[in-house]
């Protein structure tokens, strides 16, 4: 092999080889090294963050579903008092609760007609 430039070999078919154990070559890439263990730390951080976000997530939805679990069963609740209290005051006072069943299918009506 005879040397053309000082960065630059030929081979034995004519073709140009740059040198693997130039200065240049070695910065650049022990700066490529570095840049990528940074980015593979950076990653593993994100990845790290994600999980992390994920499993408070999954459990405050569960704290969530608790939440509306028991305000589903208090207002259970709040309609069987109240519907008691609907059919006392309709055992209680029969002509006035057909008087505004009345009252309630005309004002329907005329709601629906318009």
């Amino acid at each position: 092999m005879e040397a053309t430039t000082a960065n630059t070999a030929k081979t034995t078919d004519g073709r140009a080889e740059r040198a693997a154990d130039t200065p240049v070559v070695d910065k650049a890439a022990v700066k490529a090294r570095d840049a990528l263990e940074r980015a593979v730390e950076t990653a593993a951080t994100a990845e790290k963050t994600v999980r992390q976000g994920s499993a408070g997530a999954a459990e405050k939805a569960h704290e969530a579903g608790d939440q509306v679990k028991a305000l589903g069963a208090q207002a259970q609740a709040n309609l069987e008092e109240q519907s008691e209290k609907v059919g006392r005051y309709v055992k209680e006072n029969p002509l006035t609760s057909v008087g505004i069943a009345f009252a309630a299918g005309l004002v329907l009506s005329r709601i629906i007609r318009s």
